[in-house]
C-alpha cells in the first residue's frame, strides 16, 4: 500500500489522490474512476455536438433576424468549453486504460520503465474490470469488480493456470505481496 498525505491513510494499489472525487483512486475504485473518465467525457462531447446543433441550425430553422442572437453566442462559448473539457478528459481516459493494459498506476509509471505485474492485456484488464465481459462498462457494483484483496497481485513471465488452455501449465502463477514503502 502507499501513504496518502492528504487524506492521511494508506491506499492499497494507490494510483493517485483525486480532488475531483475528494478520495484516492486505488484497488477498489480504480474501475470506477476510468469509467466515470470515459462516460464524463462522452457526455461533454455529445453536450458539445447538441449546443453546436442548437446554435447554428436552431436560430436558421426559426428563422430569426439575427442568426448570431446573444443564445447562439452563449451557445458557441458552451460548446467550445464542452468540447475542450470532453476532449481533455478523452486523452485522460485514454491515458488511464494504456496503465490498465499495463497493469501499472500512476505513482508506478513515475518510478518503473516496465511493470513487474504486467501479465498480458486481456488479464490486466480483468484484473481491474473483472472476468465478466459484459459488466466491464458497468458503474454499478455487481460484486467485486476487481479481483483479489489487494494485497497480493500476480508477477509477469508467469503462467496463469486457471486461466490458461494449455493443459501442460503445470505450475500455477504464484502471488507476492506488493509492498510499497510509505
Amino acid at each position: 500500500c502507499h501513504h496518502c498525505s492528504i487524506c492521511d491513510r494508506c491506499i492499497l494499489k494507490m494510483d493517485h489522490h483525486c480532488p475531483w472525487v475528494n478520495n484516492c483512486i486505488g484497488f477498489y475504485n480504480y474501475k470506477y474512476f476510468v469509467l466515470f473518465l470515459g462516460y464524463t467525457s462522452v457526455t461533454c462531447l455529445l453536450v458539445a455536438g447538441f449546443s453546436l446543433h442548437w446554435a447554428l441550425v436552431k436560430p436558421q430553422e426559426l428563422q430569426e433576424e439575427s442568426a448570431m442572437s446573444l443564445g447562439a453566442l452563449m451557445e458557441l462559448g458552451n460548446t467550445l468549453a464542452m468540447a475542450v473539457f470532453g476532449l481533455f478528459l478523452a486523452f485522460f481516459c485514454l491515458h488511464h486504460v494504456r496503465m490498465t493494459l499495463a497493469n501499472v498506476t500512476t505513482l508506478e509509471s513515475f518510478t518503473m520503465r516496465e511493470s513487474v505485474y504486467n501479465v498480458g492485456q486481456r488479464r490486466n484488464v480483468e484484473l481491474v474490470m473483472g472476468k465478466v465481459r459484459w459488466q466491464w462498462f458497468n458503474p454499478f457494483n455487481i460484486g467485486p469488480a476487481c479481483e483479489g484483496d489487494g494485497t497480493k497481485f500476480y508477477l509477469s513471465g508467469e503462467r496463469d493456470v486457471e486461466n490458461s488452455s494449455d493443459p501442460e501449465a503445470a505450475v500455477p502463477m504464484t502471488r507476492v505481496q506488493h509492498a510499497e514503502h510509505i
